[in-house]
């Protein structure tokens, strides 16, 4: 009996760097589909990596990006000193998309669904 949930997860190719960073090669699931509906999930209770807190706190940058989507959603959820900036760090917009979101409560979330 073969795996049937194979022709759903893509085959890895192995890790290819560019331009300094690493990242890890995929088949493309989605070749040959015409108007494929696709689901982003993101699986898990903490979706970032605890390299990316240690990053993060040795090159402290203030996004403004994070902080306009994190004052959009709750004006309030910005601290004092990040209204002052107008900016949050990325682990700090990260930790609290996941306390508004079933990420931290039913460890997934439904990140981007096109149909």
């Amino acid at each position: 009996m073969g795996d049937i949930l194979k022709p759903y997860v893509p085959a890895y190719y192995g890790v290819v760097e560019k331009d300094g960073e690493k990242f890890i090669q995929m088949e493309d699931l989605l070749a040959g589909l015409h108007s494929p509906c696709i689901m982003d999930c993101k699986m898990g209770t903490r979706t970032y990596l605890e390299e990316e807190m240690t990053k993060d706190r040795q090159n402290v940058v203030y996004r403004k990006d994070l902080y306009q989507k994190m004052s959009k959603v709750d004006p309030r959820a910005p601290t004092e000193q990040e209204h002052g900036q107008a900016g949050v760090t990325k682990v700090r917009y990260m930790q609290w998309r996941e306390t508004i979101s079933s990420t931290a409560s039913l460890g997934f979330r439904i990140e981007g669904i096109t149909v």
